[in-house]
Order: structure tokens, then sequence, then C-alpha cells
């Protein structure tokens, strides 16, 4: 169930990472506009779903990953800065790129983290049911949140 936990996790900072990539590869005004909206969709989502339900329970779980998940929640609030200013920017602004670069370094980093801290803490601090029951909370406060944001 770890498994399924983490592949969950990592499937979301796939498709967030593959966002980038076209956002970055694109030149094209109306396509850029479609990949913020998109960027947007599943990244908000994701990290809210994992600030309601994932960081408090590796709080709960885990005694040493207070620093970690503060530090994550963080990141998040960072991120959300530069996104809603990413989204503000006319997609013709010569800040544009450069603005979306920050946030896929910001974002990426963050992703490397959790994924070599979080996840094995995740792994040896939470039983198998403890960790069903966190990916079912994850994915109905994700799928609450999409329906909210559309």
């Amino acid at each position: 169930m770890h498994d399924q936990l983490i592949d969950t996790l990592r499937q979301d900072h796939q498709e967030v990472k593959q966002i980038f990539s076209a956002l970055l590869d694109t030149d094209q005004p109306s396509r850029r506009e479609e990949l913020v909206e998109q960027l947007h969709r599943e990244i908000l989502p994701h990290m809210r779903a994992e600030e309601r339900v994932i960081y408090p329970s590796l709080r709960e779980h885990c005694q040493d990953c207070r620093e970690e998940v503060l530090e994550s929640l963080e990141e998040h609030h960072a991120a959300r800065l530069v996104l809603n200013e990413l989204e503000e920017l006319a997609v013709d602004n010569e800040r544009f790129r450069a603005k979306t670069m920050v946030l896929k370094e910001m974002v990426e980093h963050h992703l490397r983290e959790e994924e070599k801290d979080l996840f094995e803490e995740m792994r040896k601090n939470l039983s198998e049911g403890q960790a069903k029951e966190i990916l079912g909370r994850f994915q109905q406060e994700k799928q609450r949140i999409k329906e909210r944001i559309h």
C-alpha cells in the first residue's frame, strides 16, 4: 500500500513536470495560456490535498518529520505566490519565461526533497493500513478541490 500511495504522488509530480516542459517549449500565446490553466488545475489540488491529508498524517505518525513538513508547507506557499503571479502575467510578457523557469525550479526542488525524504518517512512510519487510508483521503480531497476549482 505504501507503493500505491507513493506512486500516486509520483504520478502527479510527473504530470506537473511535463506541463512545465511543454510550457517552456512553446512560444505560442494560446498554448501558453492553455498550459498555465492546466498547471493550475493539476498543481493546486495536489498541493492542497497534501497540506490537508499527507502532511498532517506524517506529523502525527513521524516524530522526526516536523521540520520537513514545515519546510514543505512553506515551499507550497511560495509556489502558490509565484503561480498567482504567472497567471496574472500576460503570456507574451518578456518576463513570462523567466517566471515560469523560477516556478519550475522551485517546484522541482520541492519534488526532489519530497521524493527523497518524505516518501522514505512514509515507508518507515506508516502502517499498510494507514497508507491505504491516507491514499483514499488524499484522492478524495484532491477530487473535491478539483471540482471546486472548476
